[in-house]
């Protein structure tokens, strides 16, 4: 029960915590974001972000949410050094031996770092009257006084305890779930989870361009197959750089060396995107060293069928489901949460704005846990059962590839449907 709308708490920093702040600034006082990490003033790396160095999409769904909360983003990313690509031209996709079309789909896409798309949300919820943003505070667990929050317990970096109460507790603070195990031990089955075998472990680096693809702007995506388990992307950033995800699956895992890991690239189906990376090495390009993501399982915390979740607890993002970073929906959901939160709290009544929240915010998830689901089942190969559900989704597949490649619509459909545009009205 949502009674007073004086103080919103939100915990963590990230893209979800911020754009959750936004929605919150329309409905409470005074919205407090707080973070344990140190903010850089710049588009830079930082430890609370384990997937930082890795390639991110900003899928057009939810760019289009960014929009709603920060009207002329867009610019704002164009200014800061973000790349506009033209969807069906600069993008190419591979899977199952066969690139799709190159041709004009009617949108433009927008690459950059995951450090630059954090900084430039940032700036413009610092700009909000009603919001403040402080690092260096450390929260060790929720307080909880019978089946409410009432904020947190915390520390600052260096020392000193504090207590910061608030009317609600947004919980951004990850896919570990610290505070919903914290809370498990007292409450029965909020703990409640559908998981999935991803088995994935990606390796990425940042490369300077070379010369001859400097005026080039494109995005780059070979598709894992079960009988081929590496695959990759290749995105242009910001500074004349590209961004580069190589990864294997069940036991495939990228080297850690550069030179190795170009090698592992020609592995791929097809060698585009090893291409790029030859000739950067034969310039001598820098190249930022390689990062290593696991992701052994996606997970789907299932609040929705929690016999109770704590009155003023509105979990999300990665707290609520973190999936197969290759379809590149990880922010997505978790604006697609935030839109869920505005919602609730302008149209629900304050009994049902944390029920009504988790319901629309479990629904958006499983748009994407169902494409995760299905895609992830496919690699397992260990029975008879998967081997047909592999068998029928390849069938499948490649008749809508066919499809694609005949018909302009479906091809925009299939774009589409992957960007999850308007999948959340």
């Amino acid at each position: 029960m949502v009674d007073s709308r004086n103080k919103a708490l939100v915990v963590g920093a990230g893209v979800g915590g911020l754009v959750a702040a936004a929605a919150l600034a329309s409905h409470f006082e005074q919205v407090v974001v707080i973070e344990k990490d140190t903010l850089p003033d710049s588009a830079q790396s930082r430890k609370g972000v384990g997937q930082g160095s890795h390639l991110h999409s900003l899928l057009l769904g939810g760019k289009q949410i960014l929009e709603q909360f920060f009207p002329g983003l867009s610019d704002d990313l164009r200014a800061a050094g973000s790349n506009v690509i033209r969807a069906g031209v600069d993008q190419q996709i591979h899977e199952y031996g066969v690139w799709l079309p190159q041709r004009d789909l009617g949108y433009d896409i927008y690459t950059q770092s995951r450090y630059l798309l954090e900084q430039v949300i940032r700036e413009r919820v610092n700009k909000i009257d009603n919001i403040t943003i402080s690092d260096d505070i450390h929260v060790d667990s929720l307080i909880l006084d019978e089946n409410a929050i009432l904020g947190a317990h915390a520390h600052r970096r260096g020392g000193g305890d504090i207590d910061l109460h608030a009317d609600i507790v947004i919980d951004a603070s990850g896919r570990g779930g610290k505070f919903v195990n914290q809370l498990a031990k007292t409450l029965d089955g909020l703990d409640t989870m559908d998981t999935i075998q991803s088995n994935i472990i990606y390796a990425s680096a940042f490369i300077k361009k070379p010369k001859k693809w400097r005026d080039h702007k494109e995005n780059i995506l070979i598709i894992a197959e079960p009988d081929k388990m590496a695959g990759g992307a290749l995105i242009d950033i910001e500074d004349d750089h590209w961004c580069v995800s190589l990864h294997g699956r069940n036991g495939l895992v990228p080297p850690k060396n550069i030179d190795d890991w170009i090698e592992f690239a020609k592995s791929l189906s097809n060698d585009r995107i090893a291409s790029r990376l030859t000739d950067a090495q034969a310039e001598d390009q820098e190249m930022k060293g390689v990062f290593i993501f696991k992701k052994p399982l996606s997970t789907w915390r299932r609040f929705d069928k929690a016999p109770t979740v704590p009155m003023n607890y509105f979990p999300l993002g990665d707290v609520i489901n973190s999936i197969n970073p290759t379809f590149g929906q990880g922010m997505t959901m978790a604006f697609s949460h935030c839109l869920a939160l505005d919602k609730a709290l302008n149209e629900s009544s304050p009994a049902e704005v944390q029920k009504d929240y988790i319901k629309k915010a479990c629904e958006y998830s499983s748009k994407a846990w169902r494409v995760c689901a299905a895609y992830d089942a496919s690699f397992k190969q260990d029975d008879e059962k998967s081997q047909r559900n592999f068998e029928i989704m390849r069938s499948l597949s490649l008749k809508r590839q066919e499809q694609a490649i005949e018909n302009i619509d479906v091809h925009r459909k299939l774009f589409e449907t992957a960007q999850m545009i308007s999948a959340f009205g």
